[in-house]
């Protein structure tokens, strides 16, 4: 895991008003402004691992791809429209 392209990530994140904290696990992604279905916020843990098709991504901690770790940008906006959602709204379809 690229300590790296999650501090990259964890800066894009925080300027969209995420919190993001830098964990063992990864890094642990919430969001301060919507109440969560299971706990008092929505998050998730966001990991760098290698793709199927060749090169490192980052991953939701259910295990969607997000966006290469080249694109940091690209990943916070999906990770900002996941936990965005209120817990009665339909899961979007985040492309990768």
């Amino acid at each position: 895991m690229s300590t790296t392209d999650l501090e990259a990530l964890a800066g894009e994140l925080t300027t969209r008003g995420l919190v993001a904290e830098l964990t063992h696990d990864g890094l642990r992604v919430s969001n301060p402004k919507v109440v969560g279905c299971c706990g008092s916020h929505p998050g998730t843990v966001i990991t760098c691992r290698d793709s199927v098709g060749g090169g490192s991504w980052f991953y939701t901690s259910w295990g969607e791809a997000l966006a290469p770790v080249t694109c940091p940008v690209d990943a916070a906006r999906a990770v900002r429209r996941w936990l965005s959602r209120s817990p009665d709204q339909a899961p979007s379809v985040v492309l990768a």
